[in-house]
């Protein structure tokens, strides 16, 4: 039957959100297991769905990302949704069957638009839904269930790994972390000497007490401490090139060549680059250009701007052989690269180094913010002092955390394979044939 004589469309809207529900858009549905991602409050609101327990929210942009929500709380949200009330099958089924590649198969054919691409509403209506019984819908149900269970419990192991890599460096490097909790208003208070400030912006979080404590940790650490940009050889910022269809690149196609830029969007919060096919950013930059970038293997890339409110810039990648043979990389101009001194420091050490400092918020005294935007602030950023342990120790550590991180993502691909072994059982049940 077709999905309209299966489920009403609730189309309810607001244009703003004084009852402060949560906001749900698709970056806020997991692909393929419409696991709900918080990312807190969305500051304002021009038009939005309201939806409530026992519906779903099914994509209208985009809908191979597979971003299908069984909403278990009430909320508004983006109207890229349709929000579908089912009225002849139980929400867990009908959600899980719009996860599945039966879906998946005919939305790929109905899409339209190369930049957006989008299915119309009349096409959402006629997907083909199976009339399947009640007791094959609560088995379906119970498969689908169990499935999610059991990936939840691999990804909070996974969980566990990820969140044990800063303490495991903080151990080896012999530190003693301020506590995070709140600072008393008395405690607040701060002096600073006026030379160090001088001809330049007093930033408050520089020197408020949890920073100072912060840097004072670092300092009392007993390996030596070098600035960074002592153990550095070689800095360059990026470029964003030009469009594919510039008169300019079309008048001399052969001044120009073709890469993968890098964007902020591709940093991983808790592994490297996350660069695939679905994000990849194609750019022409001029073989000039291409060639001061000078990306090679062990290179750092640092996101000096962008950012948002709850989410530092800062954050570092480590461009390995694989990413280079794989991907022709440049890097966009909110993206800073530098190259360590591997006769002072491994990159894979600074690596993990610099995310820890960034994972404590340190680099969040390091930047200013104008106009919603968030800016390194870079003579700080380079003056920060590196803990710099033995070349054989920082091998070590480099191989221990990637070996945490190893493990994590071993048991992320093994939630995921079993999410995908389940919606597969469901198509073969639906099918009625093994595949």
């Amino acid at each position: 039957m077709r999905l309209s004589d299966s489920v009403q469309f609730a189309r309810a809207q607001v244009t703003n959100n004084d009852g402060g529900l949560p906001y749900v858009g698709l970056e806020n549905v997991e692909s393929n297991t419409g696991v709900y991602l918080p990312t807190g409050d969305k500051e304002s609101i021009s038009s939005a769905f309201l939806f409530r327990p026992g519906q779903i929210l099914f994509p209208k942009l985009r809908p191979y990302l597979n971003k299908v929500l069984l909403a278990d709380f009430a909320g508004i949200c983006s109207t890229e949704f349709h929000v579908l009330d089912p009225v002849r099958f139980t929400p867990s089924f009908l959600a899980l069957y719009l996860r599945t590649g039966l879906v998946l198969n005919q939305t790929k054919w109905l899409t339209s638009g190369n930049t957006l691409p989008r299915l119309q509403t009349a096409d959402v209506e006629g997907l083909l839904i199976p009339n399947c019984n009640a007791e094959m819908q609560a088995t379906i149900a119970k498969l689908g269930e169990q499935a999610q269970e059991e990936a939840d419990a691999a990804k909070a192991q996974a969980r566990t790994h990820l969140t044990s890599l800063d303490t495991h460096l903080v151990a080896a490097l012999g530190l003693t972390l301020p506590s995070t909790g709140s600072v008393p208003l008395a405690e607040r208070e701060f002096q600073v000497r006026f030379r160090q400030v001088a001809g330049q912006r007093l930033d408050p979080k520089w020197y408020d007490p949890r920073t100072q404590a912060l840097r004072q940790a670092i300092e009392a650490s007993p390996f030596p401490k070098v600035p960074l940009r002592d153990l550095l050889l070689h800095t360059s910022s990026g470029d964003w090139g030009y469009d594919a269809e510039d008169p300019d690149v079309l008048a001399a196609p052969a001044a120009y060549v073709r890469r993968l830029v890098v964007r902020a969007t591709e940093f991983d919060n808790f592994y490297n680059l996350n660069v695939d096919g679905e994000r990849a950013k194609y750019r022409i930059l001029r073989k000039e250009k291409a060639r001061q970038l000078d990306v090679r293997a062990d290179d750092l890339l640092l996101e000096k701007s962008g950012g948002s409110e709850n989410q530092p810039v800062g954050r570092v990648a480590l461009l390995t052989p694989e990413l280079l043979n794989n991907y022709p990389l440049a890097f966009s101009n909110f993206i800073f690269k530098f190259r360590p001194d591997p006769t002072q420091i491994l990159p894979a050490y600074l690596f993990n180094f610099l995310r820890f400092v960034h994972n404590i918020r340190l680099t969040d005294a390091m930047q200013s913010q104008t106009n919603g935007i968030r800016n390194l602030i870079m003579s700080q950023y380079l003056s920060q002092s590196i803990i710099l342990p033995p070349l054989a120790r920082q091998q070590e550590l480099a191989d221990q955390l990637d070996a945490i991180r190893a493990e994590a993502k071993r048991l992320q691909q093994a939630a995921q394979a079993t999410l995908a072994n389940a919606r597969q059982q469901i198509e073969v049940m639906i099918l009625g044939t093994d595949k």
